[in-house]
């Protein structure tokens, strides 16, 4: 708790680079991710610091590949908790610009009780990435599974358009 406490005080410490005409920090494994890691390593089980820290390293340090580590740390230590998969998503889509990944996440959100309209972000991701099977064959499950879901339509939708990008091919 001490650790934690202290850690909050001061989470956008920034010990890299300042990007000239802004304020935003460009940080690399710095003070703030191993004040996390400690906390984690004593504290697996504490959710707080890869829910709340993972993305203070992404989105305030700038601390992508720190954020990566909790991220997946905190996947292995939560496997159920679609939230994380989901911020982890986004960590991967945005600031690491790996959209496989992310669209992995995506899915195990989903698995795990997210919004079924992640599903439709995911298939649209793998489409985008060239993957068209791998997006309908998971948008043709979650229609299989719930077809009278209140995203049914968004999910029938997004497969027509990856079924025409089949067809064209």
């Amino acid at each position: 708790d001490t650790l934690w406490l202290r850690l909050i005080q001061d989470l956008d410490h920034c010990d890299g680079t300042v990007t000239a005409g802004t304020s935003l920090c460009q940080s690399s494994m710095g003070w703030v991710f191993h004040m996390l890691s400690g906390i984690i390593e004593i504290a697996p089980r504490f959710r707080s610091p890869y829910v709340y820290g993972a993305p203070v390293l992404s989105v305030i340090t700038g601390d992508k590949e720190g954020a990566k580590i909790l991220f997946e740390r905190g996947i292995t230590q939560f496997p159920h908790d679609w939230s994380l998969q989901y911020q982890a998503a986004y960590h991967y889509l945005i600031e690491l610009k790996q959209p496989e990944r992310a669209a992995e996440l995506l899915v195990l959100a989903g698995k795990n009780g997210a919004p079924q309209w992640v599903f439709a972000l995911a298939a649209r991701i793998y489409t985008e990435k060239g993957q068209a099977l791998l997006a309908k064959s998971i948008l043709e499950e979650m229609l299989n599974k719930d077809p009278d879901s209140r995203f049914a339509a968004r999910l029938k939708s997004r497969l027509d358009e990856v079924n025409k990008i089949l067809e064209a091919k």
